[in-house]
């Protein structure tokens, strides 16, 4: 938070703050509250949450943003499911030494869209940690991400483990798609739009699919800004991510959600297979790999229970834990 409020001050924006602490413990909770309390005072900024246009920040962003690939005037309208680009790197390193960082004045960036044009959602791009939990995305590539992922072998096995990427898009971009990574988000908060997922991981991509369910013709506005995503550690995927078919909660609750109803000019996996005549073989044989893992998720007995309830626990009690936060929504 401290260098959004800094770069927010350097820029004149008056802007109130709101921290969600979701930790369960009580003593960490008064601590963080300690904490903000003295940056309010210390700062002069305010920290509560009203009824407005607003913005959520993952609390390991900085504000610090590149601008990605050849930047390009005027504004795309998108229909896909994905309109970013992206770049890979084998280390946190590599990628910080390929790119020049600088300060925005990042909220009148996401005025430029957010509310226009039935724009409910803006959001920047990532750089450095994707917050990906699986690789699996890079299988369905298209353009100029799938030619940098395919420029070598070593480049795509490296992209099977390294999270480290820059993502975005060229110019300004309206996209009908339900993409929506939220390290650093936009929010409406002028019109009704649904509320976050309470628990776990990957409740902007619930949200975008609630967004594009419940409000047609609503757009989630792209950023050409890469926001600096600076975990305290580096992560990487596991070797054998690539090929899994491991959903989590929010993979279940996106399909409830849909009702299974595919994107845009999304293709299924064989289409994509014969496109490209499977070639190259590494990268064709992930494909069917992943779908046989899929198929076999799909026709078992544990589909019901998502990967991230299951650690210490039977299949079981996690369906049962599952319905929790089912009800709760």
């Amino acid at each position: 938070m401290e260098s959004f409020i800094a770069g927010n001050k350097k820029y004149g924006r008056n802007v109130d703050y709101l921290a969600l602490d979701d930790s369960s413990a009580v003593e960490s909770r008064r601590k963080t509250h300690r904490l903000l309390s003295a940056r309010a005072e210390r700062e002069k900024v305010s920290i509560f949450y009203a009824g407005e246009t607003a913005g959520e920040i993952a609390d390991d962003t900085v504000c610090r943003f590149a601008e990605p690939f050849e930047k390009e005037n005027g504004l795309e309208l998108f229909s896909f499911f994905d309109p970013t680009e992206i770049d890979f790197f084998p280390d946190r390193q590599t990628l910080l030494e390929s790119t020049e960082f600088s300060d925005r004045n990042i909220l009148l960036r996401h005025e430029d869209l957010l509310g226009r044009a039935k724009v409910l959602v803006t959001l920047t791009g990532i750089d450095d940690d994707s917050g990906l939990c699986s690789p699996r995305m890079i299988l369905g590539l298209r353009g100029e991400s799938r030619k940098r992922l395919m420029c070598s072998q070593s480049v795509y096995f490296s992209a099977t483990t390294s999270r480290e990427v820059l993502r975005a898009v060229k110019r300004y971009t309206n996209s009908e798609g339900p993409l929506c990574v939220s390290a650093l988000l936009g929010l409406d908060n002028r019109r009704l739009l649904p509320p976050f997922f309470p628990v776990m991981r990957n409740e902007d991509g619930i949200l975008a699919v609630t967004l594009r369910t419940c409000f047609k013709g609503g757009l989630i506005g792209h950023l050409p800004l890469a926001a600096l995503h600076d975990p305290s550690e580096p992560r990487r995927f596991a070797p054998e991510a690539i090929r899994e078919m491991k959903p989590r909660i929010a993979e279940i609750i996106s399909l409830l959600v849909q009702s299974y109803e595919p994107g845009p000019g999304v293709k299924a996996p064989e289409e994509r297979l014969a496109a490209y005549d499977s070639t190259p073989e590494y990268w064709a044989g992930d494909v069917r790999a992943h779908l046989e893992f899929t198929r076999a998720f799909l026709t078992g007995r544990e589909t019901a229970a998502p990967s991230d309830l299951r650690e210490g626990r039977t299949a079981e009690d996690a369906e049962e834990l599952c319905r929790w936060p089912l009800k709760s929504i």
